[in-house]
């Protein structure tokens, strides 16, 4: 064979593995060669621009907070590469939270297929829903936690001011960057993750929608040049990482919903999950409260169970293993017991009314 006829073979060669690729949804070696690589660290604004509008800022004496805080945006941010350890952290996260398992092995997939391709980490707009109390805020920030990136919270219920995202003009007196930009200025990456908790509850005002200002952020083309209102440039939010969290979906509008992966967490826990999240929750308890060597490591599995038969939601159940600890604590206090207990303590869950699955108690939780 002589070598053209080898060259050529070599190409049609190259050619089948890369459709083969493409059909598989990986990526493809070659392909990546050619195409643009991606940033290690990201100019979230023009730095010559934003050093102009620094300038003129200089000189208002009620502005220089706002001026010493975009400062830090005239150096690029770093940008958190998606890397291998991630995939076992989420794996490990899953075994703590398994009720939130499908969420967290597509997020896998999308990390996976970063490591390989040597992306930085972004994972695509997430929509959690469910009713209230099964955990969808603490899941986000297991998530940020377990990718090890910082994470910008924004309660969002009862919010109908654009102004706070969004940021006001700068002929205003009071003028300032939108609470994004504030948080994002003292972030130490630029793709960490940002909750948007509660989105179902927000509202409007005289200054526009909250869910407008959302449509721009999650759609990646928009928020390559975001533009607060007060720092008036086009920023680089498009790295950024959306996980939205709702009760009832149906208030959001269509467009919105069309932006994000939804997914409709289910409230129809197993026994085994049951037992799972009981403990995940004591343990988080006792090492918020310093008392890991005041009680047993783990719940028995009765007293697991016994709970879920008085509780509706997640948030129910770490309410009583909250006032089940304080109530033994209490009764050493009151008896003057002044050191740690000889033998492990086990939390005081009292008796209460069962309630139906789904069903919310009426009155005070215990």
């Amino acid at each position: 064979m002589n070598t053209l006829n080898t060259c050529n073979l070599l190409d049609h060669l190259q050619a089948g593995q890369s459709d083969l690729l493409r059909a598989l949804g990986l990526p493809d070696p070659a392909a990546r060669t050619a195409a643009k690589p991606h940033p290690a660290a990201l100019a979230i604004y023009d730095p010559a621009e934003l050093q102009t509008r620094l300038d003129f800022l200089k000189a208002r004496a009620d502005q220089r907070a706002n001026c010493e805080l975009l400062k830090a945006f005239l150096r690029p941010k770093p940008l958190r590469l998606a890397n291998e350890g991630m995939l076992d952290a989420l794996n490990d996260l899953q075994a703590r939270a398994p009720q939130f398992a499908t969420v967290l092995d597509e997020l896998k997939v999308v990390i996976y297929l970063q490591i390989v391709q040597g992306l930085p980490l972004r994972l695509p707009a997430t929509l959690l829903h469910s009713p209230p109390g099964h955990g969808k805020t603490r899941l986000c920030r297991l998530l940020a936690a377990a990718l090890d990136i910082p994470c910008l919270t924004f309660a969002l219920a009862g919010s109908g001011d654009v102004l706070t995202l969004r940021g006001n003009s700068q002929s205003w007196s009071n003028s300032a960057p939108g609470s994004l930009i504030q948080q994002l200025a003292h972030c130490p990456v630029g793709n960490p993750l940002v909750i948007l908790d509660e989105v179902d509850k927000t509202g409007g005002s005289r200054w526009g929608n909250v869910e407008d200002v959302l449509l721009n952020l999650l759609e990646p083309e928009n928020a390559r040049a975001f533009k607060d209102d007060y720092v008036n440039l086009p920023a680089r939010l498009d790295y950024l990482s959306f996980v939205l969290t709702a009760n009832d979906v149906q208030c959001l509008g269509a467009p919105l919903r069309s932006r994000c992966k939804e997914h409709r967490l289910s409230t129809a826990y197993s026994t085994a999950v049951k037992r799972t999240l009981a403990r995940e929750l004591y343990r988080d308890l006792l090492q918020q409260q310093g008392m890991t060597g005041w009680f047993v490591e783990e719940l028995p599995d009765a007293l697991c169970e016994a709970m879920w038969k008085s509780c509706a939601s997640l948030r129910d159940v770490q309410r009583r293993l909250q006032a089940g600890i304080q109530d033994v604590v209490r009764a050493r206090m009151q008896a003057r017991e002044m050191t740690a207990p000889m033998q492990r303590l086990v939390p005081a869950i009292t008796p209460a009314p069962a309630v139906l699955d789904g069903a919310r108690p009426f009155g005070f939780l215990h």
